[in-house]
């Protein structure tokens, strides 16, 4: 394009400006040498703009009046720097065109304008002349501003084609950025973005990755909405929805539109309560359909052995003169009798953890002799499945510590037993205890081991494994009993004693469980009472015991166990009874009382009360044991407080019972 003194000729100008006009309301002819102007257009010939140019033909001044009389006052600051011509020269150096967006009077409303700057020498590398157009873009410009302001609410917007399974990305952001990478084939970027959300929403994402299942959702709707949850942000929640832009000749949406937005704090907090009363529901219907197959696997693992029972009796009664059929009928009986009592155990005792009445009282302890205790109560029960058993310490240098033995027993032999229910005949069982690494001072920490080659859990159970009512098969599947507490009750007991525990296990290969606890060491030593078991009858031998029980059943079998010990019993049938016969003998004459705590007349607690208000000191100090079905943690407690030296729970445990009576000998 040729310059002629820095002016365009007046062909070339009405050919320019000719085409210019249908698009433009203003337009202005800038020679930038002499900042002459001329102005062509629809600009009303009688205006104050045109005239103003026509008089005094200055682009300073054209400027100076445009932006004063016919700019929004909020816009005047974008024109201030475009007063000096070399801005303009500068902003048009690299660039054949500039746009200037402001509010302009039209009478007296303010209507969205474009202004744009270009230069009509584009071959010189300064421009000579320039063409100022104006147009009314009031529409279109707010139009985009909505929209750039409705764009502003989302964080990723997507074109998908649901048939060819690609989608077009309209916007993006960080979150979603790395979904895209894929091609952008739709279907694979969801896949992978499932892999992003919370494990909760895993599911859902995988599901509307698949553009038949979008087409399903989308086929009465133009809109749907969605929820999800992005793990380690502030604000977690998400809102995804699906907009129908174009559907098939038969209805199903083909282009729909993705976007992906975040949700503000009070909806997002509505959402979290709903999440959690809706994680609540989930739990309590888990919990009931639970407690409902507990109690319909209960009612068969109660019958079994009560049936047992019963059957044997009757079997027992038949064969009364064949001695060796008669000891096995009651030897059923009585394994009968012991696994009913721990299915009662077992359920009570997850009551209590639930209530919080479980406490724990350590005591002085040797940590082999326990063991020992422990693994004399398994090792029949593995000899009889023909189950090789091995036991070893393994770095136990500190024996003593304080431990509660009640409890740390219960969890060792519900491990213990659960190893050889699990585990078929002539299977193998190791169990061991290593003293390990602690940090805590005057601490010592132990890892108890059991590892067996039984029948294992599967993956998915094994996530399952320390929740209440849980087994993987019922008894009447697997052939083998429980009420899937056992394990559950020995992770809270655990937890409580402040230790930890867990399993590895696999189907068909075999568990291995870990218990670790840490104890506090003891200065005390502890000596053994296991040899004094067998001399137990010796020891009782003319030691008088005074029985107090209302149940003439209970108390026939206590007599005869307290006899077959060595010890001679005189009976009272209730506390006021017993009162009289303390009352009637000597103060050495009873060495020991045996006292129920329910009773008619008079209970064991006021018995006890009265025994250790007597006058003669002797008398009054006479050991007394409860004898009670109160077995739990408060009721021993509560017989401590009525000043009775010892608890003994019902049905009686003949080896617990030699054991606290040898306490007081």
């Amino acid at each position: 394009m040729s310059l002629n003194g820095g002016a365009l000729s007046d062909k070339l100008k009405q050919d320019v400006f000719g085409v210019l006009c249908s698009e433009y309301s203003s337009i202005y002819y800038i020679d930038m040498d002499t900042l002459k102007c001329e102005t062509f257009g629809n600009e009303n010939k009688s205006s104050e703009v045109f005239n103003y140019v026509r008089e005094h033909n200055s682009f300073n001044e054209l400027l100076a009046y445009f932006s004063e009389k016919l700019v929004h006052p909020s816009d005047r600051v974008k024109f201030e720097k475009f007063k000096n011509p070399e801005e303009i020269r500068n902003e048009l150096k690299d660039k054949k065109i500039f746009s200037i967006i402001f509010r302009r009077f039209y009478e007296d409303e303010a209507l969205y304008s474009e202004m744009k700057i270009m230069r009509m020498d584009p071959d010189d590398s300064e421009a000579h002349a320039v063409i100022i157009a104006v147009v009314e873009k009031n529409e279109e410009i707010m139009n985009r501003y909505v929209n750039k302001c409705l764009r502003a609410e989302y964080e990723s917007i997507y074109l998908i084609d649901l048939v060819r399974d690609v989608g077009r990305v309209i916007q993006s952001s960080t979150v979603t950025q790395a979904a895209e990478n894929s091609g952008y084939c739709y279907s694979k970027s969801i896949q992978y973005f499932a892999h992003q959300v919370a494990q909760d929403d895993f599911e859902l994402m995988m599901s509307i990755s698949s553009p038949r299942y979008v087409q399903r959702m989308l086929e009465l709707d133009n809109r749907r909405e969605f929820n999800y949850r992005l793990p380690n942000v502030v604000n977690p929640w998400r809102r995804g929805i699906f907009q129908v832009v174009e559907r098939d000749e038969n209805g199903i949406p083909r282009y729909v539109i993705l976007s992906f937005m975040g949700i503000d704090n009070v909806h997002a907090e509505k959402l979290e309560l709903s999440s959690q009363l809706e994680e609540a529901r989930r739990k309590a219907e888990a919990a009931n359909e639970a407690k409902s197959a507990f109690l319909f696997n209960m009612s068969h693992d109660i019958r079994t052995p009560m049936n047992a029972i019963i059957g044997f009796s009757g079997m027992a009664k038949k064969y009364m003169s064949d001695p060796e059929k008669l000891s096995d009928c009651l030897n059923k009986i009585e394994m009968s009798g012991n696994h009913l009592l721990n299915l009662i155990n077992d359920v009570l005792d997850m009551s209590r953890i639930e209530h919080g009445k479980i406490t724990i009282e350590e005591e002085p302890t040797n940590i082999k002799v326990l063991t020992d205790n422990v693994v004399n109560m398994v090792q029949p029960g593995a000899s009889a499945k023909n189950i090789d058993f091995s036991f070893d310490f393994k770095n136990v240098k500190t024996e003593t510590v304080y431990v509660d033995v009640l409890h740390l027993t219960q969890v060792l032999l519900n491990v213990l037993n659960n190893a050889v229910k699990y585990t078929p005949e002539g299977g193998k069982i190791s169990y061991s205890i290593e003293q390990i690494p602690c940090d805590e001072e005057k601490y010592a920490a132990y890892c108890f081991k059991v590892k067996d080659n039984g029948i294992g859990m599967g993956k998915n159970f094994l996530k399952h494994v320390f929740e209440t009512f849980s087994r993987e098969s019922n008894s009447t599947v697997s052939g083998i009993q429980g009420t899937g507490l056992g394990l559950a009750i020995s992770k809270q007991l655990v937890n409580l004693m402040g230790g930890d525990i867990q399993i590895e296990s696999k189907k068909d290969v075999g568990t291995t469980v870990y218990i670790k606890i840490a104890f506090r060491i003891c200065d005390k030593v502890i000596p053994s009472i296991c040899s004094m078991k067998d001399s137990g009858k010796i020891l009782f031998n003319g030691l008088r015991v005074l029985l107090v029980e209302d149940n003439s059943l209970n108390m026939e079998i206590a007599v005869d166990a307290l006899r077959d010990m060595g010890l001679w019993v005189e009976m009272a049938s209730n506390g006021a009874i017993a009162i009289e016969m303390v009352n009637e003998h000597g103060a050495d004459y009873y060495n020991l009382i045996l006292m129920d705590v329910q009773m008619p007349v008079m209970d064991g607690y006021k018995a006890t009360k009265l025994i250790r208000s007597m006058k003669d000191r002797q008398k009054a100090q006479i050991p007394i044991i409860a004898m009670t079905a109160n077995a739990f943690d408060e009721d021993r407690q509560k017989a401590q407080m009525m000043g009775m030296n010892a608890h003994v729970a019902k049905p009686l445990n003949v080896d617990i019972l030699r054991e606290i009576l040898l306490r007081f000998v």
